[in-house]
């Protein structure tokens, strides 16, 4: 079969997994290079006469000064030659990153995709094609695996997906791949067959670029292990992705269970469900949460992922910053995301604003504020005290034998921390604790004769806790009406 034959099947082929409609517009992403090009040749010759049209979009990235002008130029000259309608952008990619915090490819890449976005709204396309080539499929695997990243990196590039944009409200962008399954020199000896010179972009040859380095040198040392080396990795992208999607299901299958009405602009998850989950489907709606919160899960990484995680678990009021301008909180009953721009500081304090010295009903359910609640039952000594923290509190009957006060924190309090031998200031314990300052004269205090004894949402006091030589136990817990 004839090179031109053999890559117009493989296109056809590729246009076909990306679900492709060759019965309305679509917009082509043209750099200029011998991918793009072999990509705008290959849909024109594969369009039937008549058919819909095809709508060149070349971005202009201002990164290699007159060689990005020329390469403007060559993509407007070759569209004008084949009669296509050539619509070309620019912007000024050193300044997004700068203000985005985000790499420089990274940064290019959101603002190429923005543009293109408005070009597939402006012309009723129905997506944007790439020029995505198998080796492009091969080296994005191993950039993010080297990254850490999960299954989804390892999925790397899929043949259809849904690119959100910067602009809030605006529609997200389809973007189609159809030469995935096509390698990088079957592009080049197209271009060649139909007399296309491509431009060549010099920053490929940059060895500061991570990928420009597994692409000139990673990927041919490994080609020497296995001359089907990126076909292989390609497969592993492909299989991947089975698994990915099944996980997706399972995901989307949980969420209705788990999301809740959050803040304007903002992600609410149920956290304790979110806790009983698999850890692994965990992760997943953690990064599905991201992902509706910032509108994208670029940046993303498997460290961010991990912090979220120990996040569910950890102390009620803890925080944690993520890329994108996203903000992860925790607090009495939720797992939040705040979306950028939204305000992350909110007060999601599962504590009333002030407590009154209140007696405790023992047993019996004492209110010590507006909805808020204190209950005291007599139980068993439970195998493991500890479990239910830090609404829960199991302390020795006799320890705390008399009358049981809750109030707020004053000047001078002290607390000897359950696992210490020696009592501390309560401000210092609470420091350490990471208790947001804002919190910390409203956390409720559980005081008896002898001390504090349960500082709620944190600790007990060690002089408190349950033995093996207790004779009673009494089970505490903090409840809050919503």
């Amino acid at each position: 079969m004839r090179i031109r034959d053999r890559f117009l099947q493989r296109l056809k082929e590729g246009l076909g997994q990306a679900a492709v409609d060759a019965k309305r517009p679509l917009v082509v992403a043209v750099s200029g290079g011998p991918d793009s090009m072999a990509l705008l040749q290959g849909l024109l010759e594969l369009r039937p006469e008549s058919g819909p049209p095809l709508i060149a979009a070349h971005f202009n990235h201002r990164l290699r000064g007159l060689e990005s002008e020329g390469d403007a130029r060559f993509v407007a000259d070759a569209c004008r030659e084949r009669g296509i309608e050539c619509v070309s952008g620019t912007g000024d990619v050193h300044q997004f990153q700068r203000a985005s915090g985000l790499s420089p490819e990274a940064a290019a890449r959101r603002l190429r995709y923005d543009f293109l976005g408005h070009v597939v709204a402006d012309h009723g396309a129905q997506a944007v094609a790439t020029g995505h080539t198998m080796h492009d499929q091969a080296e994005t695997v191993l950039l993010n695996a080297t990254r850490g990243s999960g299954l989804r990196g390892i999925r790397a590039m899929q043949p259809r997906f849904e690119q959100m944009l910067l602009s809030r409200g605006t529609p997200s962008l389809t973007v189609v791949r159809p030469m995935l399954q096509i390698r990088r020199t079957e592009t080049t000896e197209f271009c060649r067959a139909c007399g296309i010179k491509p431009r060549r972009d010099r920053s490929n040859e940059d060895d500061a670029i991570p990928r420009n380095r597994i692409r000139r040198h990673v990927l041919p040392q490994l080609e020497e292990i296995n001359p089907e080396a990126v076909a292989a990795l390609a497969r592993l992208a492909a299989t991947t992705a089975l698994d990915v999607d099944l996980i997706d299901r399972e995901v989307a299958r949980v969420w209705a269970d788990l999301s809740e009405d959050g803040d304007p602009g903002g992600i609410s998850l149920d956290r304790s469900s979110l806790g009983d989950v698999h850890p692994a489907l965990r992760r997943h709606l953690l990064i599905e949460a991201y992902r509706r919160a910032a509108g994208t899960a670029e940046g993303l990484g498997l460290v961010h992922v991990e912090q979220m995680a120990d996040l569910v678990s950890g102390r009620t009021g803890a925080r944690l910053d993520l890329p994108g301008g996203v903000c992860m909180r925790v607090d009495y009953q939720r797992v939040l995301f705040d979306s950028p721009g939204e305000n992350a500081a909110q007060d999601a304090c599962p504590f009333p604003p002030s407590i009154a010295p209140t007696a405790l009903k023992a047993p019996g359910i004492t209110l010590i504020a507006e909805g808020c609640f204190i209950s005291i039952t007599e139980v068993d000594a439970p195998r493991d005290p500890a479990r239910g923290a830090p609404w829960v509190a199991h302390l020795d009957a006799q320890a705390v034998k008399g009358k049981l006060i809750a109030r707020s924190r004053r000047g001078g309090d002290r607390f000897q921390p359950l696992g210490l031998p020696y009592q501390r200031k309560l401000q210092d314990f609470l420091v350490d604790e990471r208790a947001p300052r804002e919190w910390r004269d409203r956390i409720p205090l559980v005081e008896a004769r002898r001390g504090i004894a349960w500082v709620v949402g944190y600790r007990p006091a060690e002089w408190a806790k349950v033995t093996p030589l207790s004779k009673e136990t009494l089970r505490l817990e903090y409840t809050r009406d919503r």
